[in-house]
């Protein structure tokens, strides 16, 4: 259990991007002044650039891979455990977990990369 933790701590390091957050120092956060009133807001995506990134951002996708693998996981673990029925009711309970985190973690990525590179997939 200690080395599947510790590869899944290896693997969200890796996939949100904590190594070249620290090589290029990224803010947390950016900001924008909005043109209307002047006024600087936060800004959590950088959009228009598929190679830069700060570090809120880089975290919450990190977190979404990490719940998509989890939802692989619990799916896997539903298809191969083998019991009496009250495992049927766990195992039910796992399969709807695992296919509501893949769900939810496909959706959300999708929409992270739509507000990351605007004309994403469009039609025109």
């Amino acid at each position: 259990m200690t080395m599947f933790a510790g590869s899944m701590l290896l693997y969200f390091i890796v996939v949100s991007g904590v190594i070249y957050d620290y090589l290029k120092e990224v803010p947390s956060l950016g900001h924008t002044r909005d043109p209307h009133t002047g006024v600087f807001r936060a800004e959590v995506f950088m959009s228009g650039r598929i190679n830069g990134q700060y570090i809120i951002e880089g975290l919450a996708a990190g977190f979404l891979f990490m719940l998509g693998a989890g939802g692989f996981i619990m799916l896997e673990m539903s298809h191969t455990s083998q019991g009496t029925s009250a495992r049927d009711n766990q195992k039910s309970l796992l399969t709807l977990s695992g296919l509501l985190s893949i769900l939810i973690s496909f959706s959300l990525l999708q929409a992270f990369t739509r507000l990351k590179i605007p004309s994403y997939l469009s039609s025109s």
